[in-house]
């Protein structure tokens, strides 16, 4: 899902044209809210696609109701997130990611019975 509006929708940008969230994000998130999971946004203050997700923040996520805005977490670190050569930051995100998906377990894991829900909240 891309809010930066160069990489999803090059005419967004283009010389005076009022900045707006793409098209695609616009219909990435409708999806994401349509499926009612939860999300995780992790943003770095300096990367490129944070500016561009501020303004989704301001227009699109700021219209939703309490219980669709509560599906969704929004983290902005500093420096960047968005680099891929990084290992370290690489391992600093899977670890962030990862207690994040584990805050929603009930109990520890185990192997249920058919029928049975274990692990997550649904």
């Amino acid at each position: 899902m891309f809010s930066d509006q160069e990489k999803a929708n090059p005419g967004a940008t283009r010389s005076g044209s009022a900045p707006r969230v793409s098209e695609n994000f616009k219909r990435d998130l409708q999806i994401l809210i349509s499926s009612r999971v939860n999300c995780l946004f992790l943003y770095g203050e300096d990367d490129i696609e944070y500016k561009n997700f501020q303004l989704a923040v301001q227009t699109l996520l700021a219209k939703l109701d309490p219980v669709e805005r509560a599906r969704f977490t929004v983290e902005v670190w500093p420096g960047k997130v968005h680099v891929a050569e990084d290992p370290d930051r690489m391992r600093e995100i899977t670890q962030r990611a990862l207690l994040w998906l584990d805050g929603f377990r009930q109990a520890s894991f185990a192997i249920g019975q058919s029928g049975e829900s274990v692990g997550f909240r649904t």
